[in-house]
């Protein structure tokens, strides 16, 4: 939350904001009023290599720098005692992509086709993965500090790989 970046990051599940909900549910009855966070400040690198993956010597690498939004929560005024709030928790979230296409006329050590004087290769692989964290956060005051709180999540994770190679090549004869 806002108090956990202006503090360097040191503060977990603090009372003082809504992040409680994911880190300390019980901190939530403690805190002094409704609320409504969205803290997008993750930033993500992604980088993957494969070392020779389209050949000897030629290496596939993918990388990507993008800003992640880790966590949306807000409160629900509508219990009198209690507290309820509700969460959106992204925890990871991976778009990969490496495609190369090579075209070579000394094809002799990359082809499989004996003889080959002409060789064209085509590699692609994507895959996504994401996984998010849908959760409703209940909370109860016992003392001026002490609270109780629960929060269920429902984690939904998808995934979708897909690779292709094709080789084509041509040999003296044709």
């Amino acid at each position: 939350g806002t108090r956990a970046q202006l503090l360097g990051g040191v503060v977990t599940g603090s009372s003082g904001d809504i992040s409680s909900v994911y880190y300390n549910p019980g901190a939530l009855a403690l805190a002094p009023g409704a609320e409504f966070l969205l803290a997008g400040y993750a930033l993500q690198y992604q980088r993957v290599s494969v070392t020779n993956g389209s050949g000897p010597r030629r290496d596939l690498v993918s990388s990507v720098f993008s800003t992640v939004p880790s966590l949306i929560a807000g409160e629900l005024p509508v219990l009198d005692h209690d507290r309820l709030a509700y969460s959106y928790l992204s925890r990871q979230n991976v778009d990969l992509d490496i495609e190369k296409r090579i075209t070579t006329d000394d094809a002799k050590s990359t082809s499989p086709l004996p003889n080959a004087t002409f060789a064209a290769f085509d590699l692609q692989y994507h895959q996504n993965v994401g996984e998010s964290w849908y959760s409703l956060t209940w909370a109860r005051k016992l003392s001026s500090n002490l609270g109780f709180g629960v929060t269920p999540s429902l984690a939904y994770r998808s995934q979708r790989t897909a690779g292709s190679l094709l080789a084509m090549g041509e040999n003296a004869a044709g």
